[in-house]
């Protein structure tokens, strides 16, 4: 399989301070590498909320990130860009445009993304003031509806 190009501007990583104990973080980012579905990643987010308390922003990121390169890999996409100026998703070729699930997340996104055919076709997500934690969430949203 194809592993899709991240370039994900986020702060992701499990704080000292909610994982004290080196070992058991580890285990964490081991765990979190390993999600393989909504169901497991649920599973995780219950163990660890019920184990070490609120959740950080950052491990919600970190596991927002596994979850769209998840997707991605299931929609053949090539890569997910989130920086401080651009959030797109850039696709193979033009046929992938025709993908009936990513047909559908277009379609119900259709006023947050647009569709580029300059170069490498993209589809651009349409920047507010949101911060990049917050469009990683958008990014991952779009691409969840598509299952």
């Amino acid at each position: 399989q194809i592993q899709p190009d991240l370039d994900i501007r986020v702060s992701a990583f499990i704080p000292e301070n909610y994982i004290e104990n080196t070992s058991s973080r580890m285990d964490a980012y081991k765990e979190i590498a390993e999600i393989d579905s909504v169901e497991t990643e649920k599973e995780f987010i219950s163990d660890i909320g019920d184990t070490f308390g609120k959740i950080p922003s950052e491990v919600y990121s970190l596991i927002d990130i596994v979850m769209c390169k998840l997707f991605a890999i299931k929609l053949k996409l090539k890569g997910i860009t989130i920086t401080k100026n651009s959030v797109f998703i850039s696709l193979f070729n033009y046929n992938s445009f025709s993908d009936k699930k990513l047909q559908k997340s277009l379609d119900r996104f259709n006023e947050f993304v647009k569709i580029s055919m300059t170069g490498t076709p993209k589809i651009i997500f349409l920047k507010t003031d949101e911060n990049n934690r917050d469009m990683l969430k958008r990014v991952r949203e779009f691409l969840q509806f598509a299952f």
